[in-house]
């Protein structure tokens, strides 16, 4: 074999967030003292292999949840916002630079060019596959495109392993009286905390992948 067999992905979308999980499920049990614990060498391989698997369960899950249900059904996927600059509702204000529009002109240029070659008029997934069909020939897009898929992928998991861990320890505040209450709550607003952060990150990333692709479909030649 002369490539490893782990992609970017692997590490920082599946292992961290397999990590986070497990931390807050140990958090909510065991409190700090969950972290003081010692582990020899077969331990800690035992355990990097268990967050990994943890991590995929944690990455369907957030797909399924944060960018199908609550992103794109909810919020919207930047393939609309980036072509329509609609008046936004009082609670959209508060995400309005995941709103922003593309400019006129670049967004025309999109446009008129999938008309041309494609047969396609307006935004949507059709408009999506297609430029991504185009730009990915060219190996420096496809690597950039890579990037953003990484980064906003990291950014999604992670905020769902903090909003599981948040959500076990609420539960560990309810049912067990072996923890100073104070140390959870503290543990359950840190993990909110990141949560949401980071899900404002995925946001940032993955608005951040669809204009990528947009500008360099207009500017790349066929």
């Amino acid at each position: 074999m002369d490539k490893i067999p782990f992609s970017a992905y692997d590490f920082f979308g599946c292992l961290s967030s397999g990590v986070t999980t497990l931390a807050g499920v140990s958090f909510a049990y065991q409190g700090v003292e969950a972290f003081r614990l010692e582990m020899n060498a077969s331990q800690a391989l035992v355990l990097v292999i268990a967050a990994y698997l943890v991590g995929h369960i944690v990455a369907s899950v957030s797909s399924f949840l944060l960018e199908r249900r609550l992103t794109r059904k909810l919020i919207g996927s930047p393939t609309w916002w980036l072509f329509h600059g609609d008046p936004l509702p009082w609670w959209r204000r508060f995400l309005k630079a995941y709103h922003k529009p593309l400019p006129e002109v670049t967004a025309k240029r999109v446009l008129d060019r999938a008309k041309g070659e494609a047969d396609i008029n307006e935004p949507g997934e059709a408009l999506f596959y297609h430029c991504f069909g185009v730009v990915r020939r060219d190996e420096y897009p496809r690597a950039r495109l890579a990037v953003f898929l990484n980064l906003y992928g990291f950014a999604r998991n992670t905020s769902m392993a903090a909003l599981i861990s948040t959500a076990l320890i609420g539960l560990a505040i309810v049912v067990n009286d072996q923890i100073d209450p104070t140390e959870l709550w503290a543990g359950l607003l840190s993990a909110a905390f990141v949560g949401v952060a980071m899900y404002l990150r995925y946001l940032k990333f993955y608005r951040q992948y669809s204009i990528e692709l947009y500008v360099t479909y207009a500017e790349v030649k066929s």
